[in-house]
């Protein structure tokens, strides 16, 4: 599997989720603050980092940790996948393409209920040493449009 499966992906979900609107409960300006506070702030260790989602640019908009167990400071989401192993690839991709499809009625583009639930999965990564790892990925909702669309999502893995 390659980079193209993942562009796949990203293509899927973002006609799911075409029709975004502006965020309600938290705007964009106090999700960077309610990151700084909560996360920055956090000690972490080694094998603990966070990575923000935003599903409007179908990108990690925010990351924090990433330097002791990938040793770059920015993550990006190509970089991440890249580093999951190569046989769980598929089922990564698979297992998010479910949880979003699951959460929506595709005939009105809307949530069938909101997204409060974490959603939890287990990858195996390579880290900074070349070895892989096994972590927990539990991905937070955090914002939100009117219509309840999820807009971005807290990753935290460890």
């Amino acid at each position: 599997m390659d980079m193209d499966r993942m562009a796949q992906g990203f293509a899927f979900m973002s006609t799911l989720m075409e029709n975004f609107g502006e965020a309600q409960d938290l705007n964009d300006e106090d999700a960077q603050k309610y990151l700084e506070e909560n996360i920055l702030n956090t000690p972490l260790s080694s094998d603990t980092f966070y990575a923000l989602m935003d599903l409007r640019k179908m990108a990690f908009t925010f990351s924090h940790g990433t330097e002791s167990f990938f040793g770059i400071k920015e993550l990006t989401f190509p970089y991440f996948f890249s580093q999951i192993n190569e046989a769980y690839r598929e089922m990564f991709l698979t297992w998010g393409e479910a949880a979003y499809s699951a959460a929506y009625d595709p005939e009105n583009r809307k949530l069938l209920q909101p997204l409060k639930q974490e959603y939890r999965t287990m990858l195996p990564v390579k880290n900074r040493a070349g070895e892989y790892y096994w972590l927990t990925q539990i991905a937070i909702p955090l914002q939100f449009d009117a219509d309840r669309n999820l807009l971005t999502h807290l990753n935290v893995y460890r």
